[in-house]
């Protein structure tokens, strides 16, 4: 997703005035930081940190009301990811023999040098994007196996359900699945999902894509058909493709590879290539073709025998 290359910091320091300079003497947008939030005690950086995305925490070690290792220790906690740099007026070894041991990327004296610290952002941004895209792998991976029927789930499984969405082009383009993916991404993910939920889209062949949601993360009410629709529209209009789409919804996660079989099905039944949506419905049920336009346009072109 997106959503998730971009880079967010946490500042927080009791004394106002040092957060302040540290928020003026950075060249943020040069740095690759989208969002600069700001704290100046423990429980506000809490709040924060469950509000809001962030990628980097910078602290001060010594706070009122809770330290920054004791804000540190919460963050490894609830989440690890996160990567730390901490600043402290002191060289005390215990301090940091502490922060070593709590996975902080590194550890600066006040009064900051603003060039050392810029360079340890910059490192901590190239840590932080380096396990998100691990992460990525190991996730696609995890989903391509499931599918294939290579990924053992425990007995009973896991209770989520999901959203499967097929797509096949059938029009032969230099870097189809880059272009399909952003047009995904775009048409699809940021219309469906809720806010700092993402959905998988899997690669499987030069003219499929997969997009796997989980059902919770999209947005109430919201219908999947008509994304779908307006999606295909946009596909042929911006990027002239002639696209498919093939859904099934609600599907336990111990179903998904069942599910993906149903759906290539549905695709391989498509010989005439139709440009619309079709769902998999229960009972082995398939839904009547829903072409790529407007309904009066479709009812226009029946009544035309076109």
């Amino acid at each position: 997703d997106e959503r998730m290359a971009n880079f967010s910091i946490l500042i927080v320091d009791d004394e106002v005035h040092a957060v302040r300079g540290i928020e003026l003497g950075l060249d943020w947008a040069k740095l690759g930081i989208e969002e600069v939030y700001t704290a100046n005690s423990l429980k506000q950086a809490q709040d924060v940190m469950k509000a809001q995305r962030v990628n980097l925490l910078l602290t001060d070690i010594d706070m009122p009301g809770g330290s920054g290792l004791d804000l540190l220790r919460w963050v490894r906690e609830e989440q690890p990811e996160v990567e730390a740099i901490f600043l402290t007026c002191h060289s005390d070894f215990a301090y940091a023999q502490e922060a070593i041991h709590l996975k902080s990327l590194d550890y600066l004296l006040k009064p900051i040098d603003y060039t050392k610290l810029a360079k340890a952002i910059l490192s901590a941004k190239a840590k932080s994007e380096k396990g998100r895209k691990a992460q990525k792998k190991l996730q696609e991976q995890f989903w391509s196996d499931l599918i294939n029927g290579k990924e053992a789930l425990p007995p009973g499984g896991i209770a989520d359900s999901f959203l499967l969405v097929l797509v096949r082009s059938f029009t032969k383009t230099e870097h189809p699945q880059t272009e399909l993916a952003d047009l995904l991404k775009e048409e699809i993910l940021n219309r469906l999902l809720q806010e700092g939920s993402s959905g998988e889209v899997l690669a499987l062949d030069s003219e499929r894509l997969l997009l796997i949601i989980a059902q919770e993360g999209l947005q109430p009410g919201n219908e999947v058909h008509s994304t779908l629709q307006t999606m295909l529209r946009a596909a042929k209009k911006e990027l002239g493709f002639s696209l498919a789409c093939y859904l099934r919804e609600a599907v336990p996660l111990n179903e998904v590879e069942q599910a993906y079989k149903q759906l290539r099905l549905l695709d391989r039944d498509n010989v005439f290539a139709l440009n619309g949506v079709q769902e998999w419905r229960d009972k082995g049920q398939a839904s009547p073709f829903i072409p790529a336009v407007p309904k009066q346009e479709w009812i226009e072109l029946v009544m035309a025998g076109s």
